[in-house]
C-alpha cells in the first residue's frame, strides 16, 4: 500500500478538528488483541484482530489488521476521531482473491453537526467504539467523496444499556443499530453492535447482514481478549 507523505498528514491532523463530532477517541491500548467466533449463514469459522499505535507526520493513528479465512483487513484510523483515512481489504472467495486499496487524499466539505463522516464501511466496527451522542437518540453518516446526497440516509442509533452474557461471562453493554433513517427502516434488517460499557469499548457482539440486502447473516461474538504489546 502507497505511504501517505508528511505534508498531507500534517494536513490532515489539522483537519481532524473537521470529523470530531460525535466521536472520541476510546483509549484502545497498543497491542490489543480480540478473537471472534463468526457465524455466516451456515458455517463458523475464527477472526483475529490486533490494534497498534502509530505515530506519523505528527499524527497519531491506530493500525488495525484483521485475519479470517473470508477476508484480511488493514486500517489506518486518526485515533482523535478514528476516521480511517486508510485501508487495504483481501476477499478471499473461492474464484479470485479480490485487493482493494483505499485513501484520502483531500476534504472539501463543511462539518455538520450529529454527523459522522467515515469513507466506507471498511472499519466501521472501530468507528463506533468511540460513539458520542451528547444526548441525542441517533447520529448519521456521511460518506466523504460520495459527490451528491443519496435519498436513503444512513444513521447508527443508540439502543441503550444491555447485558450479554457469553462464554458463561456477563458484559455490560451499549447496544448501537445501523439502520436506514424514517420509513426506510422498515424494509432493510437493522444491523445491531455491542461495546463493552467501559472503557476502551471493546466490540463484544455483532449481529445482521454480511453486506447488502439480501446477503448472508452474520453473528460475531467475543471469545478471547488482551494485551500483547
Amino acid at each position: 500500500m502507497k505511504t501517505l507523505t508528511r505534508p498531507f498528514l500534517a494536513t490532515f491532523a489539522l483537519l481532524c478538528g473537521v470529523f470530531a463530532q460525535s466521536v472520541r477517541d476510546p483509549g484502545i491500548p497498543h497491542g490489543e488483541f480480540a478473537e471472534y467466533r463468526v457465524v455466516t449463514g451456515n458455517k463458523t469459522n475464527r477472526s483475529t484482530q490486533r490494534v497498534h499505535r502509530q505515530r506519523e507526520g505528527g499524527l497519531d493513528a491506530y493500525v488495525i489488521d484483521n485475519f479470517s479465512e473470508e477476508m484480511d483487513l488493514h486500517v489506518v484510523a486518526a485515533r482523535s476521531n478514528l476516521f480511517a483515512y486508510q485501508s487495504r481489504t483481501i476477499q478471499k472467495g473461492r474464484d479470485a482473491r479480490v485487493i482493494r486499496e483505499t485513501r484520502f487524499e483531500d476534504v472539501r466539505i463543511a462539518p455538520r453537526p450529529g454527523t459522522i463522516d467515515l469513507l466506507d464501511f471498511t472499519g466501521i466496527d472501530l468507528l463506533f467504539r468511540g460513539l458520542l451522542f451528547e444526548g441525542k437518540k441517533s447520529a448519521a453518516l456521511r460518506f466523504v467523496g460520495a459527490g451528491s446526497d443519496s435519498p436513503f440516509k444512513i444513521e447508527i442509533q443508540d439502543a441503550g444499556p444491555e447485558t450479554l452474557r457469553i462464554n458463561d461471562r456477563d458484559y455490560a453493554c451499549n447496544k448501537v443499530q445501523l439502520t436506514l433513517a424514517g420509513i426506510w427502516s422498515a424494509f432493510i434488517p437493522k444491523s445491531t453492535f455491542w461495546y463493552e460499557a467501559k472503557a476502551p469499548h471493546v466490540l463484544v457482539k455483532y449481529d445482521g447482514q454480511q453486506g447488502p440486502p439480501g446477503s448472508p447473516r452474520r453473528v460475531m461474538e467475543l471469545v478471547k481478549y488482551g494485551v500483547q504489546p
